[in-house]
């Protein structure tokens, strides 16, 4: 019998991201696991986990981009805030280091030495 992974989508909805803080523990993203991460537009705010050391094993990442018009290039969304002073460990299989991705009419480069230096950010690029 298949298990489903878990999954990981901070907010009250889809609809609604939020900000999931883990305080105590590293977050691991095991294969089976996905990162569900949405943006809202309107509020300019993304999904967000906060941990101490995050370690991705090879993971998948999801992006829901809500709304519409184009984000002013140099925006930056951190979706990962590691506040360990080590690097993420590992990648999302689906979401390279420097990798351009576009969605709803905006480019977004991902990075996983992004904010403090250590943090899964997406850069609006033009």
């Amino acid at each position: 019998m298949a298990r489903a992974g878990a999954f990981v989508s901070p907010g009250t909805s889809a609809t609604k991201p939020g900000t999931l803080t883990i305080n105590n523990n590293t977050l691991t993203f095991n294969s089976d696991a996905t990162y569900k991460c949405a943006l809202d537009r309107t509020s300019l705010k993304a999904t967000q986990v906060v941990a101490k050391g995050v370690t991705i094993n090879s993971a998948q990442f999801t992006f829901a981009d809500l709304g519409t018009g184009t984000l002013t290039a140099g925006t930056v969304l951190t979706v990962i805030n590691n506040t360990a002073t080590t690097p993420i460990a590992g990648t999302f299989s689906n979401l390279a280091n420097g990798l351009v991705f576009a969605s709803n009419g905006n480019n977004f480069q991902v990075s996983y030495t992004g904010g403090t230096g250590n943090d899964l950010t997406l850069t609006v690029v033009p």
